[in-house]
């Protein structure tokens, strides 16, 4: 199917997150920081990002402003506990496609993620 980056520093919710990924049929690679997932954005490509905003000593904004500056055109979903204006706003600018608020029902996550994959232009083979 496609391959996705979990980025997300929360242990338990980051193997959730793969979890119901992988059962729905995604390959799923997980990060827990901005510059793990640098690293492996670099190293392979990705159909889609689901990204969290408060990430240990960067934002998700900060990896996506990396991202898209390095070309990137990946859709990203952000998730994140504090959707206030500003971070809204500026994750928009910078390309986000979509926000998930935490908590948030998994029931929302993966018709979200096939909606997201179904729109996006197609990621160039490894």
């Amino acid at each position: 199917m496609s391959r996705v980056l979990v980025v997300e520093d929360e242990a338990g919710f980051q193997s959730l997150l793969s979890e119901v990924l992988g059962g729905a049929g995604h390959t799923v690679d997980s990060a827990e920081s901005v510059a793990e997932a640098l690293k492996l954005s670099q190293a392979r490509t990705y159909d889609l990002l689901l990204l969290d905003y408060r990430l240990p000593g960067d934002t998700g904004l900060d990896f996506l402003e990396s991202f898209r500056m390095g070309g990137q055109q990946t859709p990203v979903i952000i998730m994140t506990a504090y959707a206030d204006v500003p971070v809204v706003v500026d994750a928009m600018r910078l390309g986000a496609v979509d926000f998930l608020v935490k908590p948030f029902s998994l029931d929302a996550l993966l018709p979200l993620v096939e909606r997201c994959l179904r729109n996006a232009p197609a990621a160039s083979a490894e």
